[in-house]
């Protein structure tokens, strides 16, 4: 399946909340939504805060963890 994506990579961790927050909100019409986080725990978390906060959910793209999440 095709999502619309956003890649985190290239952004200082203090970047990633309004980022991932304006991606969302922006794109809530295209749910389900892929956000490339890599392998950092730290601005998947981040990232995850920012989904939750709009009040959406989350899972790995993958089985296994992988560094990417998608939005539900």
């Amino acid at each position: 399946m095709n999502y619309l994506t956003l890649d985190l990579h290239g952004l200082f961790h203090d970047e990633v909340n309004r980022t991932v927050f304006n991606f969302v909100f922006s794109n809530s019409q295209s749910i389900p939504l892929r956000i490339v986080t890599g392998n950092s725990l730290k601005m998947k978390s981040i990232a995850i805060e920012a989904i939750e906060e709009l009040g959406y959910s989350w899972h790995n793209e993958h089985w296994v963890e992988s560094g990417a999440i998608i939005v539900t």
